[in-house]
């Protein structure tokens, strides 16, 4: 089994206009609602691809009972820990004319010290029995910067999936965890400088598999995913796809990524994977995962070199 971690989910609202205007009027072609939180789009990509999933997500107690009603049927165990409040909502506004997305997304609510708690105790139950444990997105309002480096060293020595960005994801850096997967524009922000060469990113990287981090892998858009250990760099182009949204494509590349390393696939196989992952996200319209018969045509079209 896999755990995954999700801290701050939220319902994902998309809707779709011909050309998004600022500061006019946008008429809604179509909209959708879907269960979103980085920890649960792994998830649910994970079971896709037949591995079993625990999800442990905080849920406010407004909105609980509908998010687990569109989770219901996915497969996913859920693990749900309560917290008060209301479950937060990010809008995904996609423009038909230049496929892209713009995304408004609300802070969600802090967990309560119950909440806290009962985390702990699902780490110390889950620690042993995950071939991997995932943990990914925004932390939750007032938690510690630290939270990620707390619990990857009360889940250790078991392996650790970090998907995080700023202070949180260098916090994390510190317990070592086994991957780390930025995007290029995290990255950058992490080193306050443009990263424009595979050489810089690569270097780059270097400083963090330099304190411990056993895999980096910088997804890079439409430059394509590097993936960097103290050993051996790879790289693999994006695979050319009508994009319907990009959102969630990260989440998809770390479950690839997941899935192939559980399965003791080699590196390249690895990006392999995390790359034909976030791709066949790519091809869904909203929030919606990765259909398995678009990861299988990805897998096929995936390229990765030696560099």
């Amino acid at each position: 089994m896999i755990s995954a971690f999700c801290l701050n989910p939220s319902f994902d609202k998309t809707v779709e206009v011909s050309a998004f205007r600022i500061g006019g009027t946008n008429r809604i072609l179509r909209s959708r609602v879907d269960p979103g939180g980085k920890g649960v789009n792994v998830a649910r990509v994970l079971r896709t691809l037949g591995e079993e999933v625990c999800c442990v997500c905080a849920l406010p107690e407004k909105g609980r009972d509908e998010f687990l009603a569109l989770l219901s049927g996915s497969g996913v165990t859920m693990e749900a820990i309560a917290t008060p409040g209301t479950l937060r909502t990010n809008t995904k506004i996609f423009s038909q004319d230049s496929s892209r997305v713009t995304e408004l997304n609300e802070s969600g609510v802090p967990l309560s010290s119950k909440a806290l708690e009962d985390l702990a105790q699902k780490e110390e139950t889950l620690k042993s029995c995950c071939a991997m444990h995932v943990l990914s997105g925004s932390l939750p309002p007032h938690a510690s910067e630290a939270m990620y480096y707390n619990m990857i060293q009360m889940l250790s020595p078991a392996p650790v999936f970090l998907d995080a960005s700023g202070k949180a994801l260098l916090e994390g850096i510190k317990a070592k965890p086994l991957f780390v997967k930025p995007n290029l524009e995290e990255m950058e922000a992490v080193f306050d400088r443009p990263l424009r060469s595979r050489q810089e990113v690569q270097d780059a990287a270097y400083r963090w598999i330099e304190q411990g981090v056993g895999h980096v892998v910088v997804s890079m858009g439409g430059q394509g995913a590097m993936m960097v250990t103290a050993d051996q760099t790879v790289y693999s182009p994006a695979i050319d796809v009508k994009v319907q949204s990009t959102v969630g494509a990260g989440d998809a590349m770390v479950a690839g990524l997941v899935y192939a390393y559980v399965h003791h696939m080699s590196l390249e196989d690895m990006l392999r994977c995390g790359t034909a992952a976030a791709a066949a996200s790519c091809m869904t319209t909203g929030t919606q995962m990765v259909r398995l018969e678009d990861y299988e045509a990805m897998l096929s079209k995936s390229v990765v070199q030696a560099i």
